[in-house]
């Protein structure tokens, strides 16, 4: 069975479209947590967020940062062309993509269990998608 070219061209768009929402915010926070009023204005919406993070600086970043690199690195696994060409880059960019996972996995379950902003909803959010990752 073929699929359909308009279907994968339009699944990989929104694939590497979500992967750059994902790796915009963790950059942005990142800049939040290490340069602290970087971005900061009078009318800032994400204020309260922004505090809530920086209570737990080290844990955030510890979230965040090998997130961008699972972000970067769970499309690779699906291309055809690195998996045939090139095996042992494929595998160990396999490797480090599922280590990434259980790191974000357990700090995003730690991150859960803390104050959150969302209340039970984040925490139950939280908690099943770090136990997806995990």
């Amino acid at each position: 069975m073929k699929a359909n070219p308009a279907l994968v061209r339009f699944v990989w768009v929104a694939v590497i479209f979500l992967a750059f929402i994902g790796i915009a915010v963790a950059t942005r926070r990142s800049v939040v947590l290490l340069k602290p009023g970087a971005l900061s204005s009078r009318n800032n919406p994400a204020a309260d967020l922004d505090k809530a993070f920086t209570d737990r600086r080290t844990l955030t970043l510890t979230h965040i940062l090998p997130a961008m690199l699972f972000m970067v690195l769970g499309p690779l696994q699906f291309v055809r062309r690195l998996r045939s060409k090139y095996p042992r880059v494929h595998r160990w960019c396999g490797r480090i993509f599922l280590a990434t996972s259980a790191v974000v996995g357990v700090t995003g379950l730690t991150l859960a269990f803390g104050k959150t902003i969302g209340g039970v909803d984040e925490k139950a959010g939280r908690l099943f998608f770090s136990g997806v990752f995990s």
